[in-house]
């Protein structure tokens, strides 16, 4: 029997179109990896106890019954639980390599589970306060808790905040909740609750609180005044808190910073040209034409650096820009524009456009694009850093890491 099985595998493995594009996508993974070992043989067998054949036999729905079927056999264990994850989200990353469109994006689904975002919809759905909404723990806090996912909501589809905006008031929030908790453990938060809190005389002063937290008093009275608008759009900052609200004194006025100097500028776009520094990224140079990059080096770092350098844009908008749209050609085939996709003006009606007069761009990019259209041929669209006030509600990006196709992170 273990003779005829290891017939069958074998023709499995080699023969089966599944199999093919797995051992295709971890080809380039770095083989010594436990972690990478394990979501390859965690794969394989999976994809062998299925009665799928074919990329197309694989569907959303059998992707979550696994998931959940396994997810519940595991009980909870950790390390098998985000191997599981792991292994499916290559599977996922393999059939939208693939040009599936039906597939749900790893980092979607992610975000769906933290109750950020949901794209679709660009509905605000905080769930960080759940914490805090348990009814037998702290009935009395659930009108505030949905006060505040109401003040999020509106924050983001009235104001038009951007996403990053709504998280850091939904941390300071939370934090305020905190609070609540410890000291606020079964009294109504009404508006007496409220001046009590900013009483300098009270039993638990707000203020005194944050500042044990922020390093400075004036780090405390900017949190502060976050919570203050929340407040004031529940209803309960009264004439009394806000005479026992303190102010910053005067104005901060950051310091001028003088430009880099031309050699420093000059000398770090000559490493970025002809010594990149290393880095573990896992590529194939052999995939498309990359006569014009030299180096061993994953193109795409310092292409990104280098374009930060040259161009004066936010990091934001560079990681965000798209590889179809975002460069306008000439006749001669030179970049003419680089249009941005900005989310940093509200309601902006046009992307902005920046005439490209840098040689450098000329040598490195024209052929990068030309290396990047034929590397990754295809990038699922994707909505702009999920953020609504965007031009372009989706991009095909272009600064991506070959393993995840999305926009690069900050770090």
């Amino acid at each position: 029997h273990a003779s005829i099985r290891s017939q069958v595998w074998k023709y499995f493995v080699q023969e089966n179109e599944i199999m093919a594009a797995l051992k295709k996508r971890f080809e380039h993974k770095p083989t010594h990896s436990k972690g990478v070992l394990y979501r390859m043989q965690t794969a394989q067998r999976l994809i062998v106890s299925t009665s799928w054949q074919s990329l197309d036999d694989i569907m959303e729905g059998d992707l979550q019954n696994i998931e959940k079927t396994l997810t519940d056999h595991f009980d909870n264990v950790g390390r098998q639980k985000d191997l599981l994850t792991l292994t499916l989200n290559e599977i996922r990353y393999m059939l939208i390599d693939a040009g599936r469109d039906d597939i749900e994006k790893p980092r979607d689904r992610a975000n769906a589970k933290k109750g950020i975002v949901n794209p679709e919809h660009g509905v605000v759905i905080f769930e960080r306060f759940e914490e805090f909404s348990i009814p037998e723990l702290y009935p009395h806090l659930l009108p505030l808790k949905l006060a505040a996912e109401n003040y999020l909501r509106h924050e983001y589809e009235v104001n038009g905040l951007a996403k990053s905006t709504i998280d850091s008031k939904a941390s300071i929030l939370k934090r305020f909740f905190t609070y609540l908790t410890e000291h606020y453990r079964t009294k109504e938060v009404d508006v007496d609750a409220v001046d009590e809190m900013f009483d300098p005389a009270g039993r638990y002063p707000l203020l005194k609180y944050l500042e044990g937290i922020y390093s400075t008093r004036e780090s405390a009275i900017r949190v502060l005044k976050d919570i203050v608008l929340f407040l004031v759009f529940a209803s309960l900052y009264s004439a009394k808190a806000r005479k026992n609200t303190p102010r910053l004194r005067g104005v901060k006025v950051t310091p001028y910073r003088a430009a880099m100097p031309k050699e420093m500028y000059l000398h770090l776009l000559e490493i970025l040209k002809h010594r990149p520094p290393n880095a573990p990224t896992r590529w194939s140079r052999g995939k498309a034409d990359v006569s014009w990059w030299p180096h061993d080096v994953y193109p795409v770092l310092p292409m990104i650096m280098l374009l930060q350098y040259l161009i004066p844009l936010r990091g934001g908008q560079i990681r965000n820009l798209d590889r179809k749209v975002s460069f306008e050609f000439d006749h001669t085939g030179r970049i003419k524009n680089i249009i941005v996709n900005t989310d940093k003006n509200y309601n902006r009606k046009k992307p902005h456009v920046i005439p490209c007069v840098w040689e450098d761009i000329q040598n490195y990019f024209v052929p990068f694009l030309k290396w990047h259209h034929e590397y990754f041929s295809h990038i699922p669209r994707i909505r702009h850093n999920l953020d609504k006030n965007s031009p372009w509600p989706e991009i095909e990006p272009l600064f991506v890491m070959p393993e995840a196709l999305r926009p690069m992170s900050k770090s």
